[in-house]
């Protein structure tokens, strides 16, 4: 694969931040190879959602690839442009999951990918960094990073830390994120979201495990 690269008004913002993500095991090597980044997009994206379950739609382009863990398939009955309510809500849990079954995928993400990587050799965790990529600046975000931090022992950053050292880089506020969840050890992202499917197929052009690209 070619032309892949970021630019560099982007490496400078992740270079930038790169000291967020960095703990006491990661100080003398690669601090992404311990985080687990995460997209979760609120607000505006219910509608989005309700729209994708009433024409019960499939995910999108690199997030359909068969060798990837997640798969979604819709349920039988409605009609197009309008999805039988239990096929709606069953959307929902993919699309816009709630609050309990974001950590309990970020749990299942983290054990497959520690016992694919590591067979089960090592005690405790290898990854304990969760990057945060969201829009949300509600109460929720502040329940759920508490959730993160208290409950499950994550290292936190979320796309409301990173710091842009001028107007260049806060334009490329999304490509910095995306290439900060490229670089993850484990991405979780949205199956019907292109964003996420830019991100997937940046991670496997870098040789990154099936089983690291994960969706709700």
């Amino acid at each position: 694969m070619q032309l892949l690269e970021p630019s560099p008004v982007v490496l400078r913002g992740i270079e930038r931040n790169k000291q967020l993500f960095r703990t006491s095991k990661t100080e003398h090597h690669d601090p992404f190879s311990r985080v687990l980044a995460i997209h979760v997009r609120r607000g505006d994206y219910l509608d989005h959602c309700m729209h994708l379950a009433n024409w019960n739609s499939s995910f999108f382009m690199w997030n359909l690839l068969p060798f990837l863990p997640d798969h979604f398939h819709g349920a039988p009955g409605g009609e197009p442009g309008k999805n039988t309510e239990a096929n709606i809500q069953e959307f929902l849990k993919h699309c816009l999951p709630d609050m309990e079954q974001i950590l309990d995928k970020v749990t299942q993400a983290r054990n497959d990918y520690e016992k694919a990587v590591f067979d089960n050799r090592m005690k405790g965790h290898f990854l304990n960094t969760i990057y945060l990529l969201t829009n949300d600046k509600s109460n929720w975000l502040d329940s759920i990073l508490a959730r993160l931090k208290q409950d499950q022992s994550w290292n936190v950053v979320t796309s409301h830390d990173i710091v842009y050292g001028d107007a260049q880089e806060k334009e490329v506020g999304m490509a910095i994120d995306m290439e900060l969840a490229r670089r993850s050890a484990v991405f979780i992202g949205n199956g019907w979201s292109s964003f996420t499917s830019n991100i997937v197929h940046h991670r496997l052009a870098d040789g990154k495990l099936p089983i690291s690209n994960r969706f709700f």
